[in-house]
């Protein structure tokens, strides 16, 4: 009996063994199997090929008719994403495709009483006066779906057209808007019926619109009662009760909205976070063996909060990778050990500069906005010099120094051409400059998508130069020894300026090509 037990637990143990190092003969066939129901943002390897998550963003009209929306590429949108969009309102013309109120908003008529505060659309006459055609449009500008922005919003986000699944449209935001605005001709006027089909809010035919003035007491619970079918919703808060918004009269531009007022709402979609499953061949990744980046994935690895710019956006020659903030801001490049730091100061003179060594921090705005990502009241901002040390003596990541410059002056003039694509309108996704401001009624809202900075005379220093300037851009270009290029952010514009002194306090961005030029260090 002892024997035949003792035999038993010897050949368990042997048949154990057994199962196990088949188990793991067969581990890596079964985690295959269980990698490749398991589909994520990416490639995954299954049976000699990759499946691949490829987004559907629109490349023609031919992408966009299927839900007949307009197709607007990215050249005339925000200089990002190619985009389709509805060519009518909220809650107009859905049995051919268009966009219905969604089922948790309030649907009413013209003249009815909003009982879902902030949450209601009105239909029927919503202009007066108002125009019904004009040559090239039948979309009358009388009986336009009106709606509030968080019906607005649901019902874009809740839009499903031919089956599709919903959560793919979402408002314009305001960068897009800009786009428009600036390719009105096209958008609006040449494309007739076929193109956006805007309303005019001076009641008036005219620039390829319908008339569609507004009224008040028809939509009773937005303000006045007011129905208001010539602005169109965006998507970007400017209070907290307020959101950007389109204004579509003779003077274009974005505006902001109470949140309660009725007005028009288009829905777009860029399929961007619309993926469809696609196999390729296997192939391995090419190592990039250049400096020169060539992704934000590269950029991220040299810094920390840049930017990754592509050559078709900087100046035709090199991709680059940015500094989205300041030298010497919390998150920007560190000021060169030889710079002179401190706070801004009225009582306070740069001590050094006959060097043009210095840089200041603090409240430099007069007139700017402290809301968003990055304020436009507190950027720290330096002399040319003590620009220049600080970008080649940044060490980005304990291993780059002497590989990091000012911009280029020529950089400089591309990254002006597509502005709403570097920086107007991306929020903490873009360059973030900040816009200059004539007075403190242009920091409302900063509806130019970009923070507000209008300078201060503070900045002291012993050449008679007190400028804090957070709205320049400086260039490591010179014209001489005592003039150096910067840019000019003006609210809606990009300009090239030249000055006679570079002792002036000016915001610095750090700009790596892959190139190494540390031997311009002192």
């Amino acid at each position: 009996m002892i024997k035949i037990k003792a035999f038993s637990l010897i050949e368990l143990l042997i048949t154990l063994i057994i199962i196990s190092l088949l188990v793991g003969a067969f581990a890596p066939i079964i985690t295959k199997k269980l990698k490749a129901s398991d589909i994520t943002v990416g490639s995954f390897s299954q049976g000699g090929s990759n499946l691949e998550l490829k987004n559907n963003a629109p490349k023609s009209q031919t992408d966009c008719d299927k839900f007949n929306a307009l197709f607007i590429p990215a050249s005339m949108n925000d200089g990002t994403n190619n985009i389709c969009v509805t060519r009518y309102n909220i809650g107009d013309n859905t049995e051919d495709g268009g966009v219905a109120v969604s089922g948790h908003a309030q649907e009413l008529s013209v003249g009815q009483t909003c009982s879902l505060s902030g949450n209601c659309c009105w239909k029927g006459q919503t202009a007066n006066p108002c125009t019904t055609n004009n040559n090239s449009i039948s979309y009358s500008g009388c009986t336009r779906t009106v709606c509030q922005w968080k019906a607005a919003d649901l019902s874009c986000a809740q839009y499903a057209p031919n089956g599709s699944k919903a959560g793919y449209w979402r408002l314009p935001n305001s960068a897009e808007a800009q786009g428009w605005i600036e390719n009105f001709a096209t958008l609006q006027i040449a494309e007739g019926k076929n193109g956006l089909q805007l309303c005019s809010d001076n009641g008036q035919s005219r620039d390829g619109m319908n008339g569609c003035m507004y009224i008040n007491e028809k939509c009773i619970g937005s303000p006045y009662g007011s129905c208001r079918p010539g602005y169109t919703w965006l998507s970007e808060k400017t209070t907290s009760t307020t959101h950007a918004s389109m204004l579509s009269s003779v003077d274009k531009k974005i505006w902001r909205s109470d949140d309660n007022l009725a007005i028009s709402a288009r829905c777009v979609y860029d399929g961007l976070n619309d993926y469809t499953v696609v196999q390729k061949p296997d192939e391995e990744e090419p190592e990039i063996k250049a400096k020169e980046p060539q992704s934000q994935a590269d950029c991220d690895k040299v810094a920390l909060y840049t930017m990754f710019i592509e050559k078709k956006y900087n100046d035709g020659y090199k991709n680059v990778c940015v500094t989205k903030f300041n030298v010497g801001d919390p998150q920007g490049p560190d000021i060169a050990a030889s710079v002179v730091n401190f706070q801004r100061s009225k009582y306070t003179v740069c001590p050094k500069a006959s060097e043009s060594l210095c840089c200041w921090n603090g409240r430099m705005g007069a007139y700017c906005t402290d809301d968003g990502n990055y304020s436009g009241c507190t950027r720290t901002v330096c002399q040319w010099e003590a620009a220049r040390r600080s970008c080649l003596e940044w060490n980005s990541n304990d291993k780059y120094k002497g590989y990091w410059r000012l911009p280029k002056r020529i950089e400089l003039n591309g990254w002006a051409r597509n502005i709403n694509y570097i920086s107007r309108g991306r929020g903490n996704n873009g360059l973030q400059f900040c816009d200059d401001a004539y007075s403190k009624q242009d920091t409302v809202g900063s509806v130019s998508g970009s923070a507000v900075c209008f300078g201060i005379d503070e900045c002291k220093n012993t050449f008679g130069d007190s400028f804090c300037e957070p709205m320049m851009i400086l260039s490591m270009d010179s014209v001489n020894e005592n003039t150096k290029y910067a840019y000019y952010l003006r609210m809606n514009s990009f300009t090239e300026y030249t000055f006679h002194k570079n002792t002036r306090g000016f915001s610095a961005r750090c700009v790596y090509d892959g190139d190494d030029y540390s031997g311009e260090l002192d």
